[in-house]
């Protein structure tokens, strides 16, 4: 009978510190998931930035490229208008 009524206080007390717990957990849990969700977002912006940036970087590495094949064009295109005996354009001279 003293074994029962000491199993019955521990739960009792047990019960109260469950109950205790799962204030603090219901108290704590929205805070730290409002500060996750705004990290989250923080990070999302973030590596939009960084995608933006790949591709501007990668535009501009194809038309770094791309230059010294229009240079060799406009040369080709000047020498052949030379050739034929028509006015050089503007646009082509390089």
């Amino acid at each position: 009978q003293e074994t029962l009524a000491l199993t019955q206080g521990k739960l009792h007390e047990v019960g109260h510190e469950r109950d205790s717990l799962q204030r603090q957990l219901n108290t704590a849990l929205p805070q730290e998931f409002a500060a996750l969700t705004k990290e989250l977002n923080v990070c999302r912006e973030q590596l939009l930035e960084r995608e933006e940036e790949i591709a501007e970087l990668k535009a501009e590495r194809n038309n770094t490229r791309c230059l010294p094949m229009k240079r060799a064009l406009y040369r080709l295109l000047g020498s052949v208008a030379a050739a034929v005996g028509a006015p050089r354009v503007p646009c082509l001279q390089a």
